[in-house]
């Protein structure tokens, strides 16, 4: 209505319709793990020109998380976040620049699986065995690698089921330092790695073998080996014809020598000596030797003599 000199002038009317907020409803949490979750939210088709999803830690030990999304896209995925937290989500939708009310929920991600007491266990010259602890179906596999302390060589790597918890290495070099890495995967997402150092044990020696004393029926057969390194010792003595059975000795480990008697004159024998360790036979040191033949006259002078000297002490 206007005013003319006083006077009304004709009233004129318009009306006007605001259009509804477009909506955002639905907002659901899945596919929770240690380290992320899924969120998908329904919405009009068209209506928005983008999203916008904040995370907020409850417990405030991070900042807050801000991501943007495509007006078309209804779901999306959170990646490397922490394991056992609960999270505040709010989700606007942009409508012509200006975020519209939030919708909210909460989801609170899973404890990390647990992978714990890396041991390493029967240590040899060339190789161990691994063992550790873990949750049951926590982990989908693990993968164990193995590289010298000195990064000289290539490392070694296997890849197990997430049921396994022990795996043997073997192939290594004798006396030499190495570090072991045993990490668990799930979903994609991989733990820290379990640490432990172990060397290799230096290789037991045994050497030099020599026979001496050799006579008519025996000899003496002597070696050196690492102190402490065997259980034990096998000594296979066959004539080198193979036509007798062989005759087999066993000392035990602090044995170096050995006599061996009752054998046949003047016979090549084949000698091997074997260091027990383990359960397990070495490769054999090998000696050669030949008996000395019977000397019937020699024999009979050092008779006579004998006799001589018993009768001499008995007529004093």
């Amino acid at each position: 209505t206007g005013l003319y000199q006083g006077q009304h002038l004709q009233t004129f009317s318009a009306f006007a319709t605001t259009e509804a907020e477009p909506e955002v409803s639905n907002l659901v949490v899945s596919d929770i793990t240690s380290n992320s979750f899924s969120l998908s939210w329904t919405g009009n088709d068209e209506a928005f020109e983008s999203f916008v999803v904040e995370l907020i830690d409850s417990d405030r030990f991070s900042e807050p998380l801000e991501y943007m999304v495509p007006g078309t896209v209804r779901s999306t995925d959170f990646n490397n976040l922490i394991s056992g937290t609960n999270y505040v989500i709010y989700l606007y939708g942009i409508v012509n620049g200006r975020r519209t009310n939030p919708v909210t929920t909460v989801a609170l991600t899973e404890e990390e699986p647990e992978l714990s007491n890396l041991v390493v266990s029967d240590i040899t010259s060339e190789g161990f065995t691994s063992s550790w602890t873990a949750e049951d179906g926590a982990f989908e596999y693990f993968i164990i690698d193995v590289r010298d302390s000195e990064s000289s060589l290539d490392p070694i790597q296997q890849v197990l089921s997430g049921n396994t918890r022990t795996t043997d290495v073997s192939g290594l070099i004798e006396g030499s330092g190495y570090q072991i890495n045993v990490t668990g995967v799930t979903q994609g997402w991989h733990t820290q790695p379990l640490t432990a150092v172990t060397a290799t044990e230096e290789k037991p020696k045994m050497e030099n073998l020599v026979v001496s004393n050799v006579n008519s029926y025996g000899f003496k057969i002597s070696w050196n080996a690492t102190d402490g390194a065997y259980d034990g010792f096998i000594i296979m003595v066959r004539d080198s014809g193979r036509l007798l059975e062989p005759v087999e000795h066993k000392v035990s480990g602090d044995h170096r020598s050995i006599n061996i008697t009752g054998l046949i004159t003047g016979i090549d024998y084949d000698i091997n000596v074997y260091g027990v360790a383990r359960g397990m036979n070495s490769k054999p040191l090998f000696a050669k030797t030949t008996t000395g033949i019977f000397n019937p006259e020699g024999f009979i002078a050092c008779l006579c003599m004998l006799c001589y000297q018993v009768f001499f002490f008995f007529s004093v």
